[in-house]
Order: C-alpha cells, then structure tokens, then sequence
C-alpha cells in the first residue's frame, strides 16, 4: 500500500512584478503582486523540498518575509530531515538557501547544475540527471525547458488526484487565464507547448509565485 502523500506549501515573502514578466507582451509598467512560495512533499520517511527559496533578490523588495527554515521548524520539520531537493531551475530564489540542508540529496537537471555549482557546497550529494527523473513511484521531475535551459516541473501523483508543481515555467495563473504564455522565457516555443498542454491537462497546477497559492497542506492517497 502506497504512503498518503503530503503537499505543504511554504510562503516566505511577498512582492510584486512587472506584467510584462508574467505574461508575454504585458505592460512593463503594470505591476502584479506575488508571493514567493516553495513546496514540502512528505511522503513516508521521505520528505521531499522542491525548491528551498532565498533570503533576497536583486530588484525585489521583500513583504512579511520570514525564512524557510523557520516556517519547517513552525511546521514541525527540521531542515535536518529533509532527505531530498528538487531544484526546479537555478535562478536565486529557487535555489539560493540549499545551504541550510546539508543532508538531502539535491536533483538537478545537467543544464541547471552548471549555474546551480556556485550555491551547492561540495561535500552535498548531488544527482544530476539529463532527462526525467524519478524521486519516488509518485514524484516525478520532468524537463520542460521553456523558462530556462533546464528548468523542470514536479509530477505527484495519488491514486485519485494528481497535481503539477510549475516552477517558474508559469510564475502565476495569468497565463492559463489568458493564454498567453510566460514573458520571461529562455524557449518561448517550449513555453508556449507547455502552455498548450496545461491548459487541457488533469492535474491541479501549483504555482511559486502566486499570491493565490493554496494556503493549507494538502493530502493526497
């Protein structure tokens, strides 16, 4: 019998950002608030961060942040724990606090880890893979491509539910509302298929920086 699976979002700041980032061809000087949010995937003895955020980035101001060390620590989690990272692309604030988990395996696409080896201590254990990737029976990192040379998205899937963690293939919900894909895209053609292919998919999608993100765990079997 499969473990119950558990999607924990972790929201460390708040922000804004421009439209034109969000979506292509948006006004440049229109701006959207947005949240900066990670995701804690517990299943059994594994937990599983995608993503471990940042303490700050250029060009953004930070709202209410608090770190995502404490928020675990507040969730009942010590970093300590966490026997797993999915880096779903090497930008900042994706990738920026992987020192604060030094006993988790960090999986990381070959494209990403060229960018990612200023932030990854030596001594970490590294799985650098070329192609999917497969966490666990039900998490899957799959390589998208679109928002960076290897940017990827998380897969889980429960008997009943799936859901999809977008990393920054799609920084918010604008673009399924619209249709219009990301403006801050390394592969605009790879961006727009991915587009295409959520806008008929059956999984829940995810967002990171969505200030509409789920706020409560989700359970799923």
């Amino acid at each position: 019998m499969n473990d119950k699976i558990k999607i924990i979002p972790i929201t460390y700041a708040y922000s804004v950002m421009s439209e034109n980032q969000i979506i292509s061809g948006g006004d440049k000087n229109r701006f959207h608030p947005i949240s900066f949010t990670i995701y804690l995937v517990v299943q059994g003895d594994k937990k599983t961060l995608v993503d471990v955020g940042c303490e700050e980035i250029e060009g953004y101001v930070f709202k209410d942040y608090i770190p995502v060390t404490k928020i675990l620590i507040e969730k009942g989690f010590n970093p300590e724990e966490i026997t797993d990272v999915i880096i779903t692309h090497a930008h900042h604030d994706h990738i920026a606090c992987i020192k604060y988990f030094p006993k988790a395996i960090v999986h990381i696409h070959k494209d990403e880890f060229v960018c990612a080896k200023k932030y990854i201590p030596d001594f970490f254990t590294v799985n650098v893979f070329g192609g999917n990737c497969e966490i666990s029976k039900n998490i899957k990192v799959e390589v998208i491509g679109g928002h960076s040379i290897g940017s990827c998205i998380v897969l889980i899937e429960g008997v009943n539910e799936k859901y999809l963690l977008c990393g920054d293939e799609f920084y918010t919900s604008m673009c399924l509302k619209h249709n219009i894909p990301t403006g801050n895209s390394y592969n605009p053609i790879k961006s727009k298929a991915f587009l295409e292919r959520c806008l008929m998919t059956e999984y829940k999608i995810l967002f990171f920086h969505d200030r509409q993100v789920i706020a409560q765990s989700v359970l799923i079997e």
